[in-house]
């Protein structure tokens, strides 16, 4: 099972958010998992370093599958967890403002 455990939106350029996730079956968190949304496209990132060569930014991943399949199915479960923090995330944002009156 995989369970998003913190989300914090962001409001830079595509980047909507950064998510960290929690692996029960390994005991294991990923942090700085983030979070892009380009019209009606949605996609998430693993933890990435940042290194310029020649002039132009590269992003190495931190982690990665060296199975592609592995990868695919990994992904899905982490936006699925994410997906659900949001809903949890909008409704608490829904019921505090139906309070404040």
């Amino acid at each position: 099972m995989i369970e998003c455990t913190d989300l914090v939106f962001l409001n830079d350029g595509y980047c909507v958010a950064i998510a960290e996730i929690y692996i029960k079956k390994m005991d294991l968190d990923i942090s700085n998992i983030k979070v892009f949304q380009k019209g009606e496209k949605e996609w998430i990132s693993l933890p990435s370093r940042r290194y310029e060569v020649n002039g132009k930014y590269i992003y190495k991943p931190v982690i990665k599958f060296r199975n592609k399949d592995l990868h695919n199915k990994f992904m899905i479960q982490v936006k699925e967890a994410i997906d659900k923090k949001i809903e949890i995330e909008r409704d608490n944002i829904f019921a505090k403002e139906e309070h404040i009156f």
